[in-house]
């Protein structure tokens, strides 16, 4: 082989400490340059005002859906309905007639508000419609 040292690697891919064939990803380099994202504007006080009235509506929504439990839960929405199908682990099963969604209510001593509030939804009802049947 004419051309090559005797130092040089037959295959230069090949080479522990070389070139990896390996190529990175498009989407694991930086996309758009430095600072060209989203520019966030200061609110005005009135914007203020609006959101801080928002923040307190969904804080007393999410104290009024605070501290119920998964037993309770259930209940309210076997009066909206909804049937009891089984139990998979601690997490009860219910479905109601003409819907093709099926609620997976935790039997926990207290279930969070988020999940909660999916089930609420997925149910197909507002907080207050579930309140009521508390």
């Amino acid at each position: 082989m004419a051309g090559l040292s005797s130092n040089a690697p037959r295959y230069p891919d090949a080479c522990p400490r070389g070139r990896t064939n390996k190529r990175r990803s498009p989407t694991s380099r930086k996309q758009f340059p430095r600072g060209s994202g989203l520019k966030i504007r200061k609110p005005t006080p009135a914007t203020r005002t609006a959101n801080t009235l928002k923040s307190l509506s969904l804080s007393s929504e999410m104290a009024r859906l605070a501290n119920i439990s998964g037993k309770e839960a259930s209940k309210a929405f076997q009066k909206a309905g909804w049937q009891e199908i089984g139990q998979v682990g601690s997490h009860l099963v219910m479905a109601k007639s003409g819907l093709r969604v099926n609620l997976s209510v935790p039997q926990h001593k207290e279930l969070s508000v988020g999940t909660l509030r999916a089930l609420i939804r997925h149910a197909g009802m507002t907080v207050d419609e579930f309140l009521a049947l508390l």
